[in-house]
C-alpha cells in the first residue's frame, strides 16, 4: 500500500532503500513523500544511531527530544517521554527512521521533502531545533518549516469538532504553521516499511492526531 512520489512511484517503501540515498549526501540523511496506508507522510532517515553521542555539531544529525511549546507559548510535554512511556513503545526510535503525517496544521498543506531548493532544504544540518540549517521539511504554500530532527509533545486540535488533543511530533521552526506535525508509528518487516497495526497494539486513540484537518 505505497504510493511514492518520483522515481519511487508504487514502489514498497524500504529501509534499504533510506540508507543508499542517505549515503550520498553530506548529511547521512535522506526523505521521501507520498501516500502510506492512505495517510499522506514524509518518512525520513536520520543517522541516530551513528551520533547520538557525539557532542552537538553541524552536520552531524541525530534525534533531538525536546520540550513543545504551543500556540500561546506554554510548555506542553517533553519529546523524550514516548521513549519512557510503555503507552507510546510503538513510537520508540528505531531504525533511524521516523514516519511523519505529511499534513500542514496551518492550512492542511501538503509540506515534503526537498520539493524546492532554498536554504531551509539544503543538505546541511544545524543542532538546537532551530529555523535555521537545512534538511527542513518545508511548505512550499506558505513557507512552513519544521525540523524532522526534533521530536517534542505538543497539541492540537480538530478543525470540525474543536477536539484538542496531545501529541508526539517533530518541531515547527518557521513560517505561519502554529505548531508541528505527529509521528506515525511503524515496524520493519524484511526491509519494507509498514504500519502497525493500530487496534492490535492498543494505540487506537493515536488515530485521532491525524484528525486536525478533517
Amino acid at each position: 500500500d505505497s504510493v511514492w512520489y518520483g522515481d519511487q512511484h508504487l514502489e514498497s517503501m524500504t529501509e534499504s532503500g533510506f540508507k543508499d540515498e542517505a549515503g550520498r549526501s553530506t548529511t547521512g540523511m535522506s526523505g521521501a513523500s507520498g501516500v502510506w496506508s492512505g495517510l499522506p507522510v514524509n518518512v525520513v532517515y536520520i543517522p541516530h544511531e551513528e551520533n547520538k553521542n557525539l557532542p552537538p555539531m553541524q552536520n552531524k544529525p541525530r534525534i533531538q527530544f525536546m520540550d513543545g511549546v504551543d500556540q500561546t507559548g506554554a510548555i506542553i510535554g517533553y519529546g523524550g517521554d514516548m521513549e519512557e512511556d510503555p503507552a507510546y513503545a510503538a513510537l520508540k526510535v528505531s531504525n533511524n527512521i521516523l514516519v511523519i503525517f505529511g499534513r500542514c496544521p496551518h492550512l492542511c498543506c501538503i509540506p515534503g521533502w526537498q520539493l524546492i531548493e532554498n536554504n531551509f532544504t539544503a543538505d546541511n544540518w544545524e543542532p538546537g531545533g532551530l529555523d535555521s540549517g537545512g534538511n527542513k521539511l518545508f511548505c512550499i504554500c506558505h513557507s512552513s518549516r519544521y525540523d524532522p530532527t526534533v521530536v517534542e509533545k505538543n497539541t492540537n486540535r480538530n478543525r470540525a469538532s474543536g477536539t484538542v488533543f496531545q501529541y508526539f511530533g517533530i518541531k515547527r521552526t518557521g513560517g505561519p504553521t502554529p505548531v508541528g506535525m505527529p509521528l506515525i508509528p511503524f515496524t520493519v518487516n524484511n526491509d519494507v516499511i509498514e504500519v502497525v497495526d493500530f487496534k492490535a497494539e492498543g494505540i487506537e486513540a493515536m488515530l485521532d492526531w491525524y484528525t486536525y484537518c478533517d
